[in-house]
Formats: C-alpha cells, structure tokens, sequence
C-alpha cells in the first residue's frame, strides 16, 4: 500500500530529526564546556608576531556557532512537531481503514504486531491473514 509506504518514510523522518537534534545538543554541550583560549593566539616563528594572518577571537567563533546550533535546533524541533501532527493524523486515517487489507496494514505497519496476533484481534485464523497478505504482495500494481 502506498499509504505505508507514505507513512513509513515519514517516521524515518522523524527519526532523522530527532537523531540531528542529540547531536546538535552534544555538540553545544562540548562547545560550552570547552573554555576558550585567554591570550591572542597567532602563529609565530620568532618573537614577531605573523601579520598576515587575520586574528579572529576564539570566545566570538564560540558565541557564533552556539548562536547557530540553538537557531538550527528551534528550527528542527518545530519542522519534527508539524511531522508528528501529521503522523498522528496518518495514523487516524489509517487506523479506520475498511478493507481488511488497510486494517491488516495498519496493525502490522503501525502498531506492529504479528500475523498471529492480528489474526487473533480480527478474528481470523493465522493462516488465512497471512494468504491476505501474501496475495495483496502478488497482486499487480494498479
């Protein structure tokens, strides 16, 4: 079923997002741990400084980039929060589904649970339920 299919690329996007948003909070967390260098850095071989090099302060590249993750995460967290409305409204849909096919589908797909067992909700032999299913994977695509 296509609406499976829909329904599955959509939780590995969730998926996705989430795992983005563990590792942008590890980094900030890194980030703020480390303390920044107090003395002006520069590369020297004598007791001359190296003047053509732009000196750029560490505590600014450190604000910079905090300032980039929390923006970057505001940013996910409110794309993952409108993918979880629509999950959630995905699986309303399907779980009134009709057709034994759709109701097979939504319990195996969604709620996952076994043949054996959704045979057992809908009140079916095992062995029919697995023919549904195995005659729905031969059948053609329309």
């Amino acid at each position: 079923m296509k609406a499976i299919q829909l329904y599955h690329d959509l939780v590995t996007d969730i998926e996705m997002y989430e795992i983005r948003i563990r590792e942008l909070e590890r980094e900030l967390m890194w980030i703020q741990r480390m303390e920044g260098p107090r003395n002006k850095l520069v590369a020297k071989y004598s007791d001359e400084p190296v003047t053509h090099f732009p000196h750029i302060p560490l505590d600014r590249l450190y604000n910079e980039r905090i300032r980039k993750i929390h923006e970057e995460i505001a940013r996910i967290t409110e794309l993952l929060e409108e993918k979880r409305v629509v999950k959630a409204k995905m699986e309303a849909k399907m779980r009134n589904m009709k057709s034994l096919e759709g109701r097979i589908a939504y319990l195996r797909y969604v709620e996952g649970k076994t043949l054996k067992e959704i045979a057992h909700e809908l009140g079916y032999s095992a062995g029919y339920i697995r023919n549904v299913v195995s005659n729905k994977k031969k059948a053609p695509a329309s």
